[in-house]
């Protein structure tokens, strides 16, 4: 049995994952119990999938996790539930994707020959995004910050036009664009645990930083990097408050204590996993 989340710093990841390798070259029989992280970049290869009810994007994704090597000559079963009293109050996308997948799966249990039998194919992908996005308001999902449109920031740039006078060819204001747009919120701080190297990196960083220092601090924290876990400003000061955290280099550096850590499933809470760390 093997778990994988965003709550395991890479350094444990990756452990695991050669772990699972091994395993399945040997021909083990095995259980994964994985988050979102394993659906994209993981070269992994199961005789089936089981998935909560997503997004069709995930759907496929952790598809492409079974029988992703061709082991087997036959198709092997991907299986799509939903877990009995799910909460997503607080995932309204997660929740709006699931809406518009199982209509979806309606309309393909209904005419499976509209979709040519195959849930991944054209039809089935334009049906799913129409029924997620068809009925939102204009503009919904244009990225607007700074009184501007991020795709009109790249496309017409309406504002810069007002200068007839510039001497630039083209119209995009690319740079601004990507001064300003984030693909993930910048809100997140890291956090070194104490996995493995990680209790030798954290016994290295003194609580004050000295000047005289600063080399070895620097190559501490490079080396450390695998180590540690991203988690958001608002997480972090849910720790603080449990006592889960102590600082280092001036409070510069957070750090886990050793009792919030498990060798099996990463970050915890006391006896229990930390589920809001699970991304």
């Amino acid at each position: 049995l093997f778990h994988l989340s965003a709550g395991m710093c890479m350094a444990h990841r990756k452990e695991v994952l050669n772990d699972i390798q091994a395993a399945l070259c040997g021909k083990e029989k095995l259980i994964c119990v994985s988050t979102q992280l394993i659906e994209a970049g993981v070269d992994i290869s199961f005789g089936s999938v089981i998935r909560l009810a997503a997004g069709l994007d995930s759907i496929v994704q952790s598809a492409g996790r079974c029988n992703r090597h061709g082991e087997q000559t036959e198709p092997q079963p991907v299986r799509v539930c939903t877990l009995k009293d799910e909460r997503l109050g607080s995932l309204k996308e997660i929740r709006e994707a699931q809406t518009a997948l199982t209509k979806l799966l309606a309309e393909y249990h209904l005419h499976p020959e509209r979709y040519g039998h195959d849930l991944a194919s054209d039809a089935a992908v334009r049906d799913y995004y129409t029924a997620l996005y068809g009925d939102m308001p204009k503009r919904a999902q244009d990225y607007y910050i700074n009184e501007q449109y991020l795709f009109e920031l790249l496309s017409t740039n309406t504002q810069f036009l007002s200068k007839p006078s510039s001497p630039y060819m083209l119209n995009q204001a690319f740079r601004t664009a990507g001064e300003w747009f984030e693909v993930f919120d910048s809100n997140s701080e890291s956090i070194l645990v104490p996995y493995g190297k990680g209790k030798t990196f954290i016994g290295e960083l003194p609580e004050k930083l000295s000047r005289y220092a600063l080399s070895r601090v620097k190559t501490t924290l490079e080396n450390a990097k695998p180590y540690t876990i991203s988690v958001t400003s608002g997480q972090i000061e849910q720790m603080k408050k449990k006592g889960m955290l102590s600082t280092r280099l001036d409070g510069s550096v957070y750090v886990l204590n050793d009792d919030c850590y498990d060798e099996h499933i990463g970050i915890k809470e006391g006896n229990d996993l930390c589920s809001t760390l699970i991304l």
